[in-house]
């Protein structure tokens, strides 16, 4: 019975070892993976501010020919209450509104 008994304590000491050591093995894969997603994260923020930028914004509409000019003050309609960062226009910005070539109010 004795003989029955440290068996069984073996077993289970080993594959309590051998989990432990998968664990382990999965940790340090989720961890690469967690490394990999942050810097393709980061890499994908950087485009997306490439993309979103005025002057990139400014050679696409050139490129798919939309037919869009920049507004003119007249056609700009300012909210009483907007938000500082939404109404002024930051240093280098040039405002990115734009408006279709021809008079508004002719539609």
């Amino acid at each position: 019975m004795l003989c029955a008994f440290i068996a069984v304590c073996g077993v289970g000491y080993v594959w309590q070892k051998n989990q432990l050591h998968e664990l382990s093995r999965r940790k340090a894969t989720m961890e690469k993976r967690l490394w990999y997603l942050r810097v393709l994260n980061s890499q994908q923020a950087g485009h997306l501010m490439k993309l979103q930028s005025p002057r990139a914004l400014e050679a696409r509409v050139r490129e798919l020919g939309l037919g869009l000019r920049e507004a003119h003050p007249t056609q700009i309609v300012r909210l009483i209450g907007a938000p500082a960062a939404l109404s002024d226009p930051g240093p280098g910005d040039t405002g990115g509104q734009y408006a279709r070539d021809g008079n508004l109010s002719q539609r």
